[in-house]
């Protein structure tokens, strides 16, 4: 028995009339029980691209939900919008408009099949992680408002394992569109805060000046960012202190200023392991990820290009990495495909400096807005995974997180919460 895990990039439908339209994506060699997406608004693979824009979405096969965001370039007011939707995908433009939207209307045996209900003729490059095999026993997406104190989330079916969470930390019902653009995208394994990791940004609307700013957090799978008094500031921070037989519990350790929606994708079976990482290197090469007691099928990666900036506080700048790779289906130590995105916003700017870029040869990127720094997967290992750093900014005090993916039959050699496991472990080589 084992986990089935695929990364695949694909275009979008250029189909605009007869709407909804189908789209069938094979190749998966598998059928799922689960899926994330993330993309950006660009129709070809390894340039930066003016604007930022990032979606990210969720489905279970039933249940779905999706954001998206966006900050708008070369303007003197800044333009920064957000949406969010029960759909697999949503995207907007860098004016905020609705341009694309799909559910997630069946899987196959070879893969699935996405619904477009609104759509334009630009084929955006899709980055898609799915999920099954005889390991993953249950997957189901739950939103939810945020509450406060000790939040239980129940109605999930079975006792979740792990889960992924994101939010564009809007509390109107869903489907719905606001101003600034902010997402969360978080991950959790163990119930226990050092397994729970996030990252959260903020790009303030209707501003002549920019302000700009996200999170990096260690210890929390929920954040909030939030605007007042011309500051960005907190807005909530949670993990998850237990998977319960129904669903699973929120600590909130600081409560929210609003009942934001987050979606969570959980999932019963596998192995699950969120850690925290650091480049570990100054210049371009391998380097070893260790101490996740078990070889991964697959990892998915985030952070922020920090400088010589410790994680946890709130930066003035919103600098997203987000990346994945899975290994090949019969062949756990082999990279099959990787992928990632990044948007950079800068701050305090009279006129509006904004990127986005999207590769379909790296498992994570990050940078500024003028240059893309790139790592590849070299090797799933016995204990963790090697990245061959192509590029990277001369600082080893670069933060990012990592979410490791594994076959259920390794979930004993995890090591206990609160050991050296917290620590990175890596190597250069």
């Amino acid at each position: 028995m084992s986990i089935s895990v695929k990364k695949i990039t694909f275009n979008k439908s250029t189909t605009t009339t007869g709407l909804p339209v189908s789209q069938a994506i094979t190749g998966v060699g598998f059928q799922p029980k689960a899926a994330l997406f993330f993309a950006t608004l660009q129709t070809a693979f390894g340039s930066i691209g003016n604007h930022m824009v990032v979606c990210l979405g969720m489905t279970d096969g039933t249940t779905d939900f999706a954001t998206s965001v966006s900050s708008k370039d070369n303007v003197g007011t800044s333009v920064c919008k957000r949406r969010h939707a029960d759909k697999a995908l949503t995207i907007i433009d860098e004016n905020g408009s609705l341009v694309a939207e799909a559910d997630l209307s069946s899987w196959g045996a070879d893969g699935f099949t996405l619904s477009w209900t609104t759509n334009n003729n630009q084929a955006y490059k899709i980055h898609a992680v799915l999920l099954g095999g005889d390991d993953l026993t249950a997957a189901k997406v739950k939103t939810f408002a945020a509450g406060s104190g000790s939040q239980a989330v129940t109605g999930v079916g079975f006792r979740p394992s792990g889960g992924v969470f994101i939010s564009d930390l809007d509390d109107s019902t869903p489907p719905a569109n606001d101003n600034a653009a902010t997402y969360l995208f978080g991950v959790q394994g163990s119930a226990t805060s050092t397994e729970a990791m996030s990252i959260c940004c903020w790009s303030q609307d209707a501003l002549d000046t920019t302000q700009t700013g996200m999170r990096l957090r260690m210890s929390n799978c929920i954040q909030g960012l939030s605007y007042k008094s011309s500051q960005i500031i907190s807005n909530g921070l949670a993990y998850i202190s237990s998977w319960d037989s129904d669903g699973f519990t929120v600590n909130w350790t600081e409560n929210p200023l609003s009942a934001y929606y987050v979606g969570a994708l959980v999932l019963e079976g596998g192995s699950w392991k969120a850690k925290k990482e650091e480049q570990g290197r100054t210049n371009a090469g391998t380097q070893d990820y260790t101490g996740y007691g078990f070889q991964p099928r697959a990892v998915i990666m985030a952070g922020m290009f920090s400088g010589a900036t410790i994680p946890d506080d709130i930066k003035t700048f919103s600098w997203l990495g987000l990346g994945a790779a899975a290994a090949q289906v019969g062949t756990p130590g082999s990279l099959d495909a990787e992928g990632a995105i990044r948007g950079a916003d800068d701050n305090a700017l009279g006129t509006a400096n904004t990127v986005q870029d999207t590769r379909d040869n790296d498992c994570y990127i990050y940078g500024d807005t003028s240059t893309t720094y790139r790592g590849s997967l070299s090797s799933f290992d016995a204990d963790g995974f090697t990245i061959n750093w192509e590029s990277v900014f001369s600082n080893t005090d670069l933060h990012f997180w990592a979410f490791a993916i594994g076959d259920g039959s390794s979930f004993v050699q995890r090591r206990p919460a609160g050991g050296s496991s917290q620590r990175s472990g890596a190597t250069q080589r």
